[in-house]
């Protein structure tokens, strides 16, 4: 097999971070969207992050919990749809693969009375521009695609100046961003007798 450079990210310590955060603040029912149906690379990397802070938890994953988002827009939007009808009273959190379609997400679950962070706080990754942009703002993981930018420029023009570079496979720090999308679910206390 050919060997290749590769500028990568920490994906699965971003997704166990993520996830614990939302563990931490009472959540125990988190939908996981993903728009591959079999999660390779990053997405893979992902949800086995996900998968195992849950288990740091005392919680198993269920493939229940998993969605799949098409890469059609009107189909994407139906999945998002009948989650809310469907689903969406059942968990208190949903974690999306990316910034994008959790902006998405927001604007659908709000058109359908599911409100956030109310009714369910909502997670990307990436912190890009669709984070900022989000009302509320998006709670995700930053990387850094100017610093992945660097490192694989910077090892393209050792190899163009005939430098002797070993193959390399880098992963780039991820860091936990945490904004108004997501709130504490506290389980309501009984009231004391009279």
């Amino acid at each position: 097999s050919e060997e290749y450079d590769n500028i990568g990210l920490q994906d699965y310590e971003g997704a166990f971070e993520l996830t614990s955060y939302l563990l931490r603040l009472g959540h125990r029912s988190i939908a996981f969207f993903c728009d591959q149906e079999q999660p390779l690379a990053s997405n893979g990397e992902r949800l086995r992050g996900f998968q195992d802070a849950l288990l740091g938890f005392g919680l198993s994953f269920c493939r229940d919990d998993f969605y799949y988002l098409p890469e059609n827009k009107t189909m994407r939007h139906e999945v998002l749809r009948q989650f809310v009808r469907k689903s969406g009273k059942r968990y208190s959190a949903a974690f999306f693969v990316s910034d994008y379609y959790a902006n998405e997400a927001i604007t659908i679950f709000y058109s359908k009375g599911l409100r956030v962070p109310e009714d369910i706080s909502v997670t990307g990754f990436d912190d890009n521009i669709y984070a900022r942009l989000s009302r509320p703002a998006l709670t995700t993981v930053r990387q850094l695609p100017e610093e992945k930018g660097r490192q694989a420029v910077s090892l393209l023009m050792k190899r163009i100046r005939g430098e002797e570079t070993p193959v390399r496979s880098l992963a780039l720090p991820t860091e936990l961003i945490v904004r108004e999308s997501t709130r504490a679910v506290i389980p309501e206390l009984p009231l004391p007798l009279p």
